[in-house]
Parts: structure tokens; sequence; C-alpha cells
């Protein structure tokens, strides 16, 4: 027993090993887009945040027009002026006027300008943001954002929602750290108004109605939480321990790592596991009937062999072979549409297949104790003595016979159109979709794991069993 214990919380190990060695397979493997390519795969040694960003736009604009430069020093909004405008009054005076027109739709979107005309004007525009900084630079610390955001989260969003919105991405990475997890009715209303502001912000939607339950609204926490993933770098700084952090998580498995944790521990809601799970109701009957026929095959099979050696092995070897051609037509000749009545049917040509090995084996067993007994006069065992040998013998062939199934039932569910989780991965394979091959991938092998684990232990208790002394006859 503690021993099983110890390779069961050994397994979280090499779960862990085993994520790394399959995600650079598939991030090998796998069509990737441009924009994940640039992305480090499982180590950033140059991690780039919000600094980075604004001080590279600067640059450009410095040096002259930028169309590029001004367009992203938009896009950072609120976030980059605590490190754009205090570097203003430095600048060249035409550098000034551009860096002020590249800020405008800042200005425009948080309604910190009460006449936009002033906008328009490059030296008024100018003397407006100087000014700002001069009236506002004090709200742009992380404890005044932290207190506006715990102030909408817990009372009113109209309380702080106005303050926020002229923070603009500024208070984003709060807006998110506050979101939590949605347990309750009250969690639900602090989405809802958080949302709300965030979604502002970044000018996307991540609606959350008034009835809403706590999983509709932990779904639109999830979306928003997804795009925070992908461009968290672009409005938070990377200094002290969170630059060693971002060294991991600006990587493409840091992304996957942190998703995945979130949704293990029910903060967010993982779509993929919620197909996983629907696909796995058509899936696990036809594995399942795919090992018990196959256990029972076995055992028929063996008592078979026994009983006629010659025979029962041209039996075996037919019924294989039979299971073969039965199959065939799934992958070739069936239309696109078998149902589960006939992949079922199906399923029990694949169990032929899986249990004709130990058949044979159990079989030839069986043969010996035979002609040990007494040459082929001798009777075979009961059909009831060879099921339970055959179960005696499943912790040496299950886990083998477990991982051939799974290949053979997924080739089954492609090939008759069933909706299952075969189809759902030769799509992912064909997609790129990481996320969904690393579920499969990670489920099969901890189920594996788990088998084998059980086998193991079944099997060493079988072998600790002792014998039953033969009994002596009298003299």
């Amino acid at each position: 027993m503690a021993e099983t214990l110890r390779r069961l919380l050994w397994v979280l190990p090499l779960l862990v090993i085993g994520s790394i060695l399959t995600f650079a397979l598939l991030a090998v493997g796998l069509p990737t887009s441009p924009e994940q390519r640039a992305v480090p795969l499982f180590f950033n040694p140059d991690p780039r945040g919000i600094r980075h960003h604004a001080a590279e736009a600067l640059d450009a604009l410095r040096a002259g027009e930028d169309p590029r430069a001004a367009e992203q020093l938009a896009r950072l909004g609120g976030a980059a002026l605590p490190h754009v405008l205090p570097q203003l009054e430095h600048l060249a005076n035409d550098a000034q006027r551009r860096v002020a027109r590249a800020l405008a739709p800042v200005a425009r979107r948080t309604g910190v300008a009460r006449d936009e005309a002033v906008l328009d004007d490059p030296d008024a525009s100018v003397r407006f943001w100087k000014r700002f900084w001069q009236d506002r630079s004090l709200d742009f610390q992380p404890t005044v954002v932290s207190r506006l955001v715990r102030r909408v989260a817990a009372r009113s969003e109209a309380l702080g929602s106005a303050d926020l919105l002229q923070l603009d991405t500024y208070a984003l990475p709060e807006l998110v750290r506050q979101l939590g997890s949605i347990r309750h009715q009250n969690d639900v209303t602090r989405a809802r108004r958080l949302l709300h502001i965030a979604g502002d912000i970044t000018e996307r939607r991540w609606l959350v109605a008034d009835d809403a339950s706590p999983e509709e609204a932990r779904r639109a926490v999830t979306e928003c939480r997804r795009w925070w993933d992908e461009h968290r770098a672009l409005y938070t700084d990377v200094i002290g321990m969170s630059r060693l952090t971002a060294t991991l998580t600006q990587t493409r498995y840091g992304r996957w790592a942190l998703r995945t944790l979130r949704e293990v521990t029910g903060l967010d809601t993982s779509f993929v596991g919620q197909d996983l799970a629907r696909r796995a109701r058509v899936t696990g009957p036809l594995l399942l009937c795919c090992m018990i026929g196959a256990w029972l095959l076995a055992a028929a099979g063996a008592a078979l062999l026994a009983a006629a050696p010659r025979r029962g092995g041209l039996l075996l070897r037919g019924a294989s072979a039979l299971a073969i051609a039965a199959l065939i037509p799934a992958a070739v000749l069936w239309p696109p549409r078998l149902g589960l009545e006939g992949a079922m049917a199906a399923a029990c040509a694949l169990s032929v297949l899986l249990g004709a090995l130990p058949a044979l084996h159990l079989g030839r067993g069986a043969l010996a104790e035979l002609l040990v007994a007494g040459g082929d006069k001798g009777s075979p065992p009961p059909l009831g003595t060879l099921l339970r040998r055959a179960l005696a013998a499943a912790p040496v062939w299950a886990p083998l016979a477990f991982a051939e199934a799974i290949t053979l039932v997924f080739a089954l569910e492609w090939s008759s159109g069933l909706g299952g989780v075969g189809p759902r991965t030769v799509l992912a394979l064909q997609r790129g979709d990481v996320a969904w091959l690393m579920a499969v991938c990670l489920t099969l092998g901890v189920a594996t794991a788990v088998v084998q684990i059980v086998a193991d232990a079944a099997l060493a208790r079988s072998l600790r069993r002792p014998a039953k002394a033969p009994e002596v006859s009298p003299c």
C-alpha cells in the first residue's frame, strides 16, 4: 500500500516533466503563426514591460515622425504616461509636439481634456500634458489604483469608475487582479463592475448580465484573463522580482501553464475541459467495451486453446484476421455517420484484436498444465477457473492493452464520424491547437499511469498470496 501511494505521489512531478516534453514536441511539430514564434518557448532571457515599450516609442518619436511609434504610444495609453510625461520637458520642441500629438487619442478616450480643441493645437497640447502631469502625477500610484478598484468592487461602480477610466490602462493590472474567484452572487456583482470598466478601457466587451449565474460570470472573467495573458507585458513593469518571474511567464509554456493552473483550481472556466468531458461520454463506453471484451475473449480463447490446441490457435488467429477485415470498411467504405450502435459493434471487433494475444498466452499456460498433469488425456480447466486466471493475469497485459485500445478507439471514432475525443484530436493536429492536444496527452498519460500502478499493485498482491499446499493422500 505504501509503495502504491509513493508511486501515485510521483505522478505529479512526472506530469510536470511530461508536460514540458510534450509541449516541446508539439511546438516543434505543429504549425505556428509568426506571432507565436516571436514568443520564447520556455525561457525569456530579456523580458520586456511597459517601461521598455514606452521608451522604445519615445525614442522613435524623438528621432522624427513615426506613425507606428505614435500608434504604439496611443495603444499603451495611461500605463505609459508615468514613463513618457516626465521626459517631455527634456525633448526638443518638435519632438514634444510629436509626443503630444501621439497622446491625443489617450486624452480623448479618457476624457481628461475639458476642451478637446487644445489637443489639435501642437503647442497647446504640449502645455496641456505638462500641466496634466503636474496636477495628476500622484494619482498614478499603485496604492491609489488599488484603493479605487476596491471601492468600485465593494460598493458601487459610480464611486470610482470615472477616476479609473481617466487612469486608463494604468488601472488594468489591478482591475484584473481583483476579479478573484467567482463562487457566489456577490462575486458576480463585483465581476460585472470591474469587467465593465476594463472593457471600456480596452475597447472590448466582457459582458455580465444583471441576472447572470456564477458560471456565466466566470466565463466572462476567463475570457478577460486570457486576453490579459497575451497583453500583460504591454501594461505592466518588469523590475525586481517581477523581472525574474517574467523570464518564465513571458513564454508560450508559461502562458499555457498559468491558464491551466487557473482552470485546474477552478478559478477559470476550462473550455477545453468541458469539451473533453462531453466527448469522453462517447469515447469512454467504446474504450470500456474494448477492455471488457478483450478480457472475456482472453478467458474464452484460453479455454478453447486448452481444449483443442491446434484448432483453438487457428480459430484465434482467424478471429483476429476477421476483426481486422471488419475494421477496414470503417476506415474506407462506411458512411461518415455510423452511429453509436454500429461503433459499439466495431468496438467488439477491436476487443478481438486486444484479447487474442492474452488468450494465446493463457491458453498455452493451461495446455502446459494439462501436459504436466497427464498429457492430452487430461481434461481442460473449467471456464470459471480460466476466467479467474484471466482476471489474475490482467495486471500484466491491461496497461499495454489500454494504450492499444485508446489508439484503436480514436481511429474508429475518426472513421465513423462519432463526436468523440478522436476526431477532435485530429482536428487539433491540423489546426495546431496546443491547448487541446496538451489536455488529451496529459489526461491519457495520467490514466495510463494510474492503470499501470493499480495493475502492478494487484500483481504484487497476487504474488504475495501464499499458494495452497498440495494434498497428500495417506499411504
